[in-house]
Formats: C-alpha cells, structure tokens, sequence
C-alpha cells in the first residue's frame, strides 16, 4: 500500500496527516512512513511522535523510527492493564 492509499482508504486525521508530512522530510519510503503509523495507532501517540520530531534531541530517521516502537510498546502495557 502506498501513503496516498492509505489517505484515501483511512481518512485520516489532521494529527495523522501532519504526522505523514513530518515523516516525509526523513523519507519518502512508503515502508517507514506507514510502518512508523503501524506502531502508532492512536492520534495521541501519533502527537507525541510530532513532538519528538519538532522538539527532541538527536532527530533522525532511525530515532524517530525507535521512538515509534517505544510508543506503541508502552500503548501496549497500557491497554493489558
């Protein structure tokens, strides 16, 4: 699937949509992009990586990527409770 598809298929959200913008300066890989989504379902995780990106220390493709997955993990705790 690419991103436009995902757009069209999902309506996505602004917070989603400017989360999409964001990743792109990193990369246009349809893979990342959607993978980095994948590990972030909700809009609220979906700001936290945002905020990453226009405030953290050290931003770059792979650090973005990592703080996805550290994102989703602890969603994840979360939700089990």
């Amino acid at each position: 699937m690419t991103v436009e598809e995902y757009i069209q298929k999902k309506k996505p959200s602004k917070v989603t949509l400017e989360l999409i913008e964001r990743l792109k300066t990193f990369s246009q890989d349809p893979d990342y992009i959607l993978g980095t989504l994948a590990d972030s379902p909700y809009d609220e995780d979906r700001q936290l990586i945002i905020d990453y990106i226009d405030h953290g220390e050290d931003v770059s493709y792979e650090n973005v990527l990592l703080f996805s997955l550290e994102v989703g993990q602890k969603r994840k705790k979360m939700t089990r409770k």
